[in-house]
């Protein structure tokens, strides 16, 4: 092998350093640029970490940043931008144009000229201005910028923020709003108000109290009110209470004289408030200032006054211009027996008795309106309700403006002469020994009726009613058992006729009684059946017990005679005929009022073949609940359709009925046909509501009512627990009462439940009624029929609602025909209601379809109207 030159092996050894050193700066330049790859990929995670952090901040403050390259003229929007101006980041390319189409274009000539100030003149720029975002929505914005130059001094680069301020600025607004509000209330409010410090020295003072005082604020800020304010028998005083103030106590109503900058004194009231730091130490207080000058004056004036007022003997009421009591004397208290605070702030009205008409009042207040008093004697109620008579004088007070400042009423209560009178009358007018009228009150008003009856061609009937055997009663038992009888029976058709008519005693045991608006015959029989009945009830006298019987006469005007002794010979002569033929009778003074009762025989018998013949149909009065106004019941009503007379009311045949012994038949088909229709509506799904049938007196005193009810239950498959029937007695029937008692818990024991139908007409008394299983008290439409102008129908029915209400009775009206009578029921809280305004009685086809929901009416709480949805058949 060939040995190498020394010079040529250092050469290769130099050589392979060079190359291992190439090498190793290879692997090392390869580290680095690992190292430096790396540490980029961290940054920028920390980067991208760092920007959405910035976009949160942004997004929370609202504050936006942008950076306008000039040279370029390009424009960096952060995305908060975006958001500020109303504008999404995908579509909109940020330009210094496309924020000025945003500028409001009020404020968009004052941004542009900043941003030429802040490029010329080298300065920073802020303003407030407004965008409007694509929807139309105005936003407030905070803008600010600055310029970046170059070496040269030339503008490169302009970068700034913006930010919502939308929500604060409304925020400032509001509060400034109020600060005024707060600030006029405090200057112009109608009391004065200061603030003072712990030693008593005012700090503020507002409008009000200056004005008062004639004082400017810098002359009293910082004055001791107590010592320099107020007058000399006022400062010790002051000082005292401020001792309690400190103590963190109040002050209330503190009369005080202050002086004013000119001198004069001026009352005020004072109440004050302690003001004190958390830890309890007094800070000062807060007083408020009323003006009492002209309250001081005027008490002193009324003072004088109220010793006049309260010595005199006549009740004075003094009402405001709107006749609300402001004012009453001793006097008036004890006449009425209310106090100033039960009258206080209330309408005179709440005396009226309820004895005189509109027309009474109307005329009233027409003299004072025109001659500014009114004088007259006038009923008016106590507060124990009591009525009383009164002699009154009614006076207007003026202002000096000529207007109504006050009502003056002065009265006095002249019980005892026109009681005194009323025994003088009444003396004259009635029997001493019943009360009733005598012949000669009797006589004169019945002429009067017969003259009013004659302008509104009207009948009137005259009975006399003449007691069978009384003298034998008389002679055997003795003249006081006899006056007994007399009383009795008196008080008995007292109470079976109506307010309208008249009772009176002629003498011996003779009783005359008037009817007067007579709408046919026919009343005055149904009158004197009643009447008949009423007397035959039993009579307890000294251990006996008495049945009388009465023959009574009817004659009519003006068919019988056209006066009043005329009619009366009539009346008499017709009572004797009864007495002849039978007696515990009546009769009719005519022939052809007679032939009558022979066509109640004919109806008799053709009811007898209206049974076989089916004449007789079921209506559906539907019952409407006044609260929820839902069809919640339904009252069965007979009709019984005649071949010659055409549709016929029970009215018209259900007495002859009852005396003919065909109420149980025509009982039976009712309920039975009844529960045929129920049987059938069920068959078809509908709902039924309770439905109600009625059962006569008759029938609970002699026939099965629960056997006949059951068997027609059964008779269509009906299950008296799927049904809600009830069943309605008239008032007539309480008489029979311990069969009565029993016959209708038996019908409650199927399920049934029981309603009083026409309940204050009949028989019932209160114990009796107590002791009745019932459920419903139906108030009678002659209660509803004068609703609400009659004082005493109102009366009456809002007292059966009150009595069904404590019984816990439900309360339904009958007969209701008109708004107002709808809507007194329902101010009165009256359960139910029935009548032509919501709907007439209906045939099973028209009431099916209102169970099916057509033509219900609408009835609104306490409305004026009815609205009355169409049925298909309408």
């Amino acid at each position: 092998m060939e040995t190498l030159p020394a010079a040529q092996k250092a050469e290769l050894s130099l050589q392979s350093a060079m190359l291992y050193l190439l090498i190793a700066c290879v692997v090392l330049i390869g580290a680095v640029v690992a190292w430096i790859l790396t540490s980029n990929e961290a940054r920028n995670e920390a980067l991208r970490e760092s920007r959405n952090n910035l976009d949160k901040a942004q997004q929370i403050a609202r504050l936006g940043n942008w950076l306008w390259d000039l040279k370029c003229n390009e424009v960096y929007w952060s995305d908060q931008v975006y958001r500020n101006l109303g504008l999404s980041l995908h579509n909109n390319k940020a330009s210094y144009e496309k924020f000025l189409e945003c500028v409001h274009p009020d404020d968009r000539a004052r941004v542009v000229k900043l941003v030429d100030e802040a490029l010329e003149n080298k300065q920073v720029y802020a303003i407030e201005h407004r965008v409007i975002w694509p929807g139309g929505e105005e936003r407030i914005m905070c803008g600010a910028g600055e310029v970046i130059f170059d070496a040269q001094g030339h503008p490169v680069q302009m970068h700034g923020t913006i930010q919502d301020i939308t929500e604060r600025k409304r925020d400032e607004n509001r509060k400034n709003e109020y600060a005024h509000l707060i600030y006029d209330l405090y200057n112009n409010a109608p009391c004065g108000y200061h603030s003072l410090d712990p030693q008593g020295l005012i700090v503020d003072i507002n409008e009000t109290a200056l004005r008062w005082l004639g004082y400017s604020r810098n002359e009293l800020v910082g004055k001791v009110m107590f010592c320099d304010l107020l007058s000399e028998d006022c400062v010790q005083l002051c000082w005292d209470k401020l001792g309690q103030l400190k103590k963190g106590g109040t002050l209330s109503n503190l009369e005080l004289n202050v002086r004013c900058k000119d001198g004069r004194l001026f009352c005020v009231l004072l109440s004050s408030t302690a003001l004190q730091s958390e830890d309890g130490e007094f800070r000062g207080s807060r007083c408020i200032l009323v003006d009492y000058t002209e309250r001081r004056r005027h008490e002193k004036e009324l003072q004088q006054a109220a010793v006049v007022f309260d010595a005199i003997r006549e009740a004075v009421i003094i009402t405001d211009d709107a006749r609300n009591i402001v004012a009453v004397n001793n006097a008036f208290t004890e006449i009425t027996g209310y106090t100033l605070e039960d009258v206080y702030g209330r309408n005179p009205r709440l005396q009226q008795s309820g004895r005189h008409d509109k027309t009474f009042y109307q005329s009233l207040w027409r003299s004072i309106t025109e001659h500014g008093h009114w004088q007259g004697e006038i009923e008016n109620k106590r507060r124990n309700g009591e009525i009383y008579p009164a002699w009154q004088n009614i006076n207007v007070v003026y202002d000096r403006n000529g207007k109504i400042a006050n009502y003056v009423s002065v009265f006095s209560d002249i019980s005892v002469i026109k009681e005194k009178e009323k025994q003088l009358r009444h003396l004259a007018n009635h029997d001493s020994l019943t009360g009733l009228p005598n012949r000669l009150l009797f006589f004169n008003s019945l002429e009067i009726s017969l003259e009013r009856a004659k302008r509104r061609r009207m009948e009137v009937a005259l009975m006399f009613i003449d007691l069978d055997r009384f003298k034998i009663i008389n002679d055997t038992m003795g003249h006081e058992a006899g006056d007994i009888l007399l009383k009795t029976v008196a008080r008995r058709l007292s109470e079976a006729v109506r307010g309208e008519d008249m009772v009176a005693r002629l003498g011996g045991d003779e009783f005359t009684i008037s009817l007067e608006e007579l709408s046919n015959t026919e009343d005055a029989a149904a009158m004197a059946g009643k009447l008949i009945e009423t007397i035959r009830q039993p009579i307890h006298i000294g251990g006996h017990e008495i049945v009388c019987s009465a023959s009574i006469g009817i004659a009519i005007f003006p068919h019988d005679a056209d006066s009043a002794q005329n009619l009366a010979r009539a009346a008499d002569a017709a009572m004797y005929r009864a007495k002849e033929l039978h007696r515990n009778t009546f009769e009719f003074y005519t022939s052809e009022l007679t032939e009558r009762a022979i066509e109640h025989l004919t109806l008799s018998s053709e009811m007898r073949q209206a049974l076989e013949r089916n004449e007789f149909e079921l209506y559906y009065q539907p019952q409407f609940n006044l609260a929820s106004g839902k069809l919640v019941g339904a009252e069965t009503l007979l009709r019984w359709r005649h071949p010659t007379r055409g549709l016929i009311t029970p009215y018209c045949f259900i007495n002859i009925a009852e005396d003919s012994a065909l109420i149980d038949p025509i009982g039976r088909w009712v309920i039975n046909q009844l529960c045929r229709d129920v049987a059938g509506w069920l068959k078809e799904g509908l709902k039924l509501p309770r439905i109600a049938f009625n059962v006569s007196g008759k029938q609970l005193e002699h026939y099965d009512v629960k056997g006949r009810i059951e068997h027609a239950l059964q008779r269509w498959g009906l299950e008296p627990s799927d049904l809600d029937l009830e069943l309605e007695v008239t008032e007539g029937a309480l008489q029979y009462e311990e069969r009565s008692v029993e016959v209708l818990r038996q019908v409650r024991s199927l399920g049934l439940s029981v309603a009083i139908d026409d309940f204050g007409t009949g028989y019932s008394s209160l114990s009796r009624l107590k002791r009745m299983p019932i459920d419903t008290l139906k108030i009678d439409r002659m209660f509803i029929r004068d609703l609400p102008e009659d004082p005493n129908n109102q009366a009456l029915a809002s007292g059966i609602i009150l009595l069904g209400r404590a019984l816990g009775l439900k309360v339904v009206a009958e007969g209701v025909e008109n708004v107002e009578q709808l809507r007194f029921l329902q101010e009165r809280d009256c359960d139910e209601v029935q009548g032509f305004l919501l709907s007439k009685p209906l045939p099973k086809a028209a009431f099916a379809k209102l169970l099916k929901g057509e033509g219900l009416p609408v009835i609104p709480p306490a409305s004026l109207t009815v609205v009355r949805k169409p049925a298909a058949s309408d």
